[in-house]
């Protein structure tokens, strides 16, 4: 009986607390969209990225071989 109660809150505060709640849940959805969308840019942007380097890579080892090509008919020339 010496024990003391905790204060209820009001409705208008109970309603403050929801309103601010869904604020925040919103917020956090947008960011959530936005981390979702910068994540599948930086896959895609990655996967570019790839295919630029098998690219690159098939070029230089057409060249390298060309190279070799070229300076045994040169090594056979002289």
């Amino acid at each position: 009986m010496g024990r003391e109660e905790e204060p209820y809150k009001t409705i208008d505060e109970l309603l403050n607390d929801i309103s601010e709640l869904k604020s925040s849940l919103k917020r956090v959805t947008t960011e959530k969209r936005a981390s979702e969308k910068s994540l599948l840019s930086a896959q895609a942007r990655i996967i570019e990225l790839e295919e630029q380097l098998q690219k690159t890579q098939a070029i230089i080892g057409a060249r390298e071989r060309k190279s070799k090509k070229v300076l045994n008919e040169l090594k056979v020339a002289l």
